[in-house]
């Protein structure tokens, strides 16, 4: 096999978990809209369909949706702390980090360190999908 191939095969095949396809920004912006809005200052905005939402469904949501308005906007963080998710959600913060947890431990988000979270890349597909096919997708 050349080394062309297995070059090729690799890209392919072996993914990096912090590579974000950013071709598909519009989109998921456009997915997003119908569940929350973002401040400049990064802060989640509910919508009525997003005020449904769970708590865990929020904070899935607050995670996607600051990555990539961090994408859109450089002043905007990736990450969200677990204090921030509750003053957003008027939650209790142990009841967020409990939340946090949760969902790290579902690959679904990294720590990048205490309190602190960002979604994979890789998983906001499979975070919309699933909240879409709970609360209805963007018509």
């Amino acid at each position: 096999m050349k080394t062309e191939d297995i070059e090729e095969l690799k890209n392919k095949w072996i993914i990096d978990e912090k590579v974000f396809d950013e071709r598909k920004i519009a989109q998921y912006v456009n997915r997003l809209m119908k569940y929350c809005r973002i401040t400049k200052a990064g802060e989640i905005d509910l919508t009525e369909v997003g005020e449904k939402f769970t708590l865990k469904d929020k904070i899935k949501l607050a995670l996607v949706a600051r990555f990539i308005a961090s994408k859109l906007e450089e002043s905007i963080s990736p990450s969200l702390s677990a204090q921030e998710i509750s003053n957003f959600f008027v939650a209790d913060k142990m009841q967020v980090s409990a939340r946090l947890k949760e969902i790290k431990d579902e690959r679904l988000s990294i720590r990048e360190k205490k309190g602190t979270y960002r979604v994979i890349p890789t998983k906001i597909e499979k975070i919309l999908k699933e909240l879409e096919s709970k609360y209805g997708e963007v018509k």
